[in-house]
């Protein structure tokens, strides 16, 4: 990789700190509010949200806007509108109605504005307003589709990996030769499933195909920006994830070592996929000739 692991280790630990320093300056600056919050854009949005007006609130979100996987994205205003409800439901927008605007809603310097501890995040400031960059919250409804696709997912993976199936994201390199998947383990780490020969046939991977590699990871973070690193816990593997200065979408990287300590290799740029996108058609020849199951 393009630092030691003791050199990212010593960097992640130093961001850290200022990190820590600079959340807590800006915690003490957002007491300082307009003077008359319910002219602010930030007020105004909170209204639409309250009043149900999903058309209001779906020019005030940034796109696409990402839920958790395998949800797919809301890629443009008129999907907000239609899946408004899905996200805030009814509850929702009651507890917003009886909570205080200067309480819940807080400014948290580069970061943004946050509504009550994350579940809504602004890219702006309570003065001049901003558009939303990401939703916390999940309904009951949203949930519950959720849940289905996951049942959906755990259904094409081989059996022996389709019980850990709560999925991160997936992806693919940019040759096409590697695909994977992230999953969250009920430990908090996180298990990494890879694929290859998928690209040769330009079909995608045969549903239940045993994958040729697995791996589990701990997640760290590197400073606040949102940059992370999930590293094999066997020191194989690693999946960097930066975010910090892009605009679309975040970077991915996959780095190998053949050997225990030893060097990295040259890493694989990839980038986020749909794990449906990823499968093959279920009629679609297994490598040995056969029909995938």
């Amino acid at each position: 990789m393009k630092n030691s692991v003791m050199e990212r280790f010593a960097v992640m630990f130093a961001a850290w700190m200022v990190a820590c320093g600079s959340l807590a300056a800006n915690v003490s600056d957002s007491s300082v509010r307009p003077r008359d919050l319910a002219a602010s854009p930030i007020a105004r949005l909170a209204q639409a949200i309250e009043d149900g007006d999903a058309k209001t609130v779906a020019a005030y979100v940034r796109y696409p806007l990402e839920r958790e996987a395998p949800l797919p994205p809301l890629e443009n205003e008129e999907q907000f509108a239609a899946y408004f409800w899905t996200i805030f439901d009814e509850p929702f927008c009651q507890k917003m109605r009886k909570g205080r605007f200067a309480r819940d809603w807080q400014e948290m310097g580069c970061r943004g504005v946050m509504y009550d501890n994350g579940d809504i995040w602004v890219d702006g400031t309570l003065a001049d307003g901003g558009l939303i960059s990401c939703v916390n919250y999940q309904s009951a409804e949203e949930k519950a589709l959720r849940e289905a696709l996951l049942e959906m997912e755990r259904a094409t993976i081989a059996p022996g990996y389709s019980d850990t199936c709560d999925t991160v994201f997936c992806f693919e390199t940019d040759d096409r030769t590697i695909a994977g998947r992230v999953d969250k383990e009920k430990d908090g780490d996180f298990r990494i499933l890879l694929y290859d020969g998928f690209s040769r046939t330009g079909r995608g991977i045969p549903g239940g195909k045993n994958p040729i590699a697995v791996f589990y990871a701990t997640k760290i973070h590197e400073g606040s920006g949102g940059n992370h690193v999930y590293l094999d816990r066997f020191g194989r593997y690693a999946l960097d994830v930066s975010v910090v200065g892009l605009v679309d979408a975040p970077e991915l990287e996959l780095y190998e070592r053949q050997t225990w300590m030893g060097a990295f290799e040259e890493g694989h740029p990839a980038h986020y996929a749909n794990w449906t996108d990823l499968l093959a058609p279920p009629d679609t020849p297994s490598p040995d000739g056969a029909p995938a199951e």
